[in-house]
């Protein structure tokens, strides 16, 4: 691949991206949260050790906020905190709401 390509805004973000999960990755297992990239390194997935639909992570097209669940942010320089309030959401079994009619 030619070296300009390389270094292109697109590929730049890219890495951009990819360097902010690897880091919360990486604060998530030392947290004793499992955390796996997806997508290209693109988006990180953190699965609920209780069931249920696991929680994506992945950083806004400006590369400043992560975004999960339901539109929820947070700032990009600061994963450690991050981590731990997945950690606790995670943890935290959800409660099922019981089917009418089932």
């Amino acid at each position: 691949m030619n070296p300009i390509m390389t270094c292109t805004p697109e590929v730049l973000h890219q890495r951009d991206v990819a360097v902010k999960l690897v880091r919360l990755r990486d604060l998530l297992v030392d947290l004793g949260v499992p955390a796996e990239l997806h997508d290209n390194d693109s988006s990180l997935m953190v699965p609920r050790p209780h069931g249920g639909l696991p929680v994506w992570v992945t950083v806004d097209g400006r590369g400043e906020v992560y975004i999960w669940g339901d539109g929820e942010r947070h700032p990009a320089i600061d994963p450690k905190s991050l981590a731990g309030a997945l950690r606790e959401l995670v943890r935290t079994p959800r409660i099922s709401t019981p089917r009418v009619g089932g």
